[in-house]
């Protein structure tokens, strides 16, 4: 069943409940059901990852999401949990931070970035990203080297599915909280099982409230699955690595794909870039090649010049295409909500088609 049969089918059920909507930014929206029942069963989900993280009962934590109907479940896990919480807007966190401080915060990486940038991670002792692209664990090594005492986790929320699906490690694997619902990583071409080192889709399984008929389908998120056991110790759940983006967000190039974990492996790996950035895939017809051309502002104090080779330096090593970097005024660069690519080239191949 796709994502569009699924929405229909959702929609039409009928009784006390709510219709949540995902973001849409990458791929159509999706409309989804979720009932009283469904809803309690995903707070309870929140609230006990809290208890497994060991969080103190009583503090506060901030709940930033780009995605309200996720962030309303985390909220009602804390209060479960006995938290203190602050559900601002994800565009109003750094203000609601320098008001109101928090020991736990729950937001999008690209908010965390600015968290870090604006030195906001002093007294977070834990910091929860959303799943969405962090570069592979490039956001999470740098947060490390400037705020050392934030343990930094990513956690896989899904509109689909009340509560957590996955939880990252201290090695960054993510673990599916397989004991909580149904899921598989399959090859985004074939849809047979993923083996450990290939790239793999996830797949979930929904069970509706008042049949016995299940469904499964694709989310279009990409990981890489990874073999077991995990480095950390824990080998009993089924492990990957964090999210390259949606199917739908990978760029075909000459030989392969690239996908907005590349570009944000640079991005977070370059000291003196700010947290706006812009790039776009387009077809050079002089080279006879793919060239991703960036335009990124560079941070007061840092020598433009060097910023921009170090950065165009790193995404031609993580993307194997040529690459022209401009460093732009922070006013000609809108901030954004996610990392992503743009397509800029006409009739461009699928990139799925790419995927071994």
């Amino acid at each position: 069943m796709n994502r569009r049969q699924l929405q229909r089918a959702s929609l039409a059920l009928a009784g006390r409940g709510q219709v949540v909507r995902t973001r849409g930014t990458s791929d159509a929206p999706l409309w989804w059901f979720r009932s009283p029942a469904q809803a309690d069963q995903g707070s309870e989900d929140w609230a006990d990852l809290m208890a497994r993280r060991d969080w103190a009962r009583g503090e506060r934590l901030i709940v930033a999401v780009l995605n309200p109907a996720i962030g309303q479940l985390i909220e009602a896990g804390a209060l479960r949990y006995g938290m203190q919480t602050l559900v601002p807007d994800a565009a109003d966190l750094l203000e609601a931070m320098a008001e109101v401080p928090a020991r736990y915060v729950v937001t999008s990486p690209l908010a965390a970035f600015r968290m870090l940038l604006q030195g906001m991670l002093d007294g977070v002792e834990e910091l929860w990203l959303t799943g969405d692209v962090t570069g592979q664990g490039a956001l999470e090594q740098r947060i490390r080297e400037f705020a050392p005492d934030t343990i930094v986790r990513n956690v896989y929320a899904l509109t689909e599915h009340p509560g957590p699906v996955a939880v990252s490690c201290a090695a960054g694997r993510w673990h599916f909280l397989e004991d909580q619902l149904d899921v598989e990583l399959v090859h985004p071409r074939t849809g047979a099982r993923a083996e450990p080192g290939q790239p793999a889709s996830v797949r979930l399984t929904r069970h509706w409230d008042d049949a016995l008929s299940l469904d499964r389908y694709d989310v279009l998120d990409l990981v890489t699955a990874l073999e077991h056991p995990c480095p950390c110790g824990d080998g009993g759940s089924m492990t990957s690595t964090t999210p390259w983006g949606r199917l739908t967000d990978l760029r075909a190039i000459q030989g392969g794909w690239i996908s907005p974990s590349h570009l944000a492996q640079a991005w977070f790996r370059t000291e003196g870039l700010s947290d706006r950035l812009k790039a776009s895939l387009v077809w050079d017809d002089e080279a006879e090649c793919e060239v991703l051309q960036v335009r990124c502002a560079v941070l007061h104090g840092y020598d433009p010049d060097r910023t921009v080779a170090r950065l165009k330096e790193l995404l031609q090593r993580t993307t194997r295409v040529a690459v022209a970097v401009e460093a732009v005024k922070p006013a000609n660069l809108w901030p954004d909500v996610s990392c992503h690519i743009e397509e800029g080239r006409d009739n461009p191949p699928d990139a799925r088609d790419m995927l071994d």
